[in-house]
């Protein structure tokens, strides 16, 4: 099987939202053989993206509620 290059798992690093000293761990987990280690950083880490869009997008709906209560109050007074 053909071992990834360094810029392309850095270059997905990066796209995936990584800093640098998580793509420098990642890359020598790698070099060493230790996908294991990796699956589990890389779990560990997309978790905490979907958590931080789960929390984004609840305050969205905040806000589009806050304007929605706005828009029916504009209606109301009409």
């Amino acid at each position: 099987m053909k071992k990834l290059l360094v810029n392309e798992i850095t270059e997905n690093l990066k796209d995936a939202g990584c800093n640098n000293k998580l793509i420098e761990e990642i890359i020598k987990l790698y070099d060493t053989g230790k996908k294991e280690k990796i699956k589990e950083i890389l779990s560990t880490h997309r978790k905490e993206i979907l958590d931080n869009e789960h929390k984004a997008q609840k305050q969205i709906d905040c806000l589009d509620f806050f304007l929605y209560q706005i828009e029916k109050e504009d209606k109301r007074d009409e």
